[in-house]
């Protein structure tokens, strides 16, 4: 069954991807040249950013761009009917 996705709602995910983006960006930065008196706390955020940007760009750009209703269950904590 395919739906036809509004412009809010594609511009909507693709937002979503680019700040997923933009925080895998600054996990990279962060693990690469960490500029801080504690170079490795400032690693562990960099990786732990890196982990958690990956995971939401691949989320909202794969599997629910394809099926928004889900999205809409997943990000208000609904359960499925």
């Amino acid at each position: 069954m395919t739906t036809r996705q509004t412009p809010a709602f594609n511009i909507a995910w693709v937002l979503l991807t680019m700040s997923r983006i933009a925080i895998l960006v600054f996990g990279l930065i962060a693990t690469v040249w960490p500029r801080s008196s504690e170079p490795a706390t400032l690693r562990a955020i960099g990786v732990a950013s890196i982990g958690m940007g990956l995971f939401g760009a691949v989320i909202s750009a794969i599997p629910y761009r394809r099926e928004p209703a889900k999205l809409l269950q997943l990000s208000c904590g609904k359960p499925e009917r």
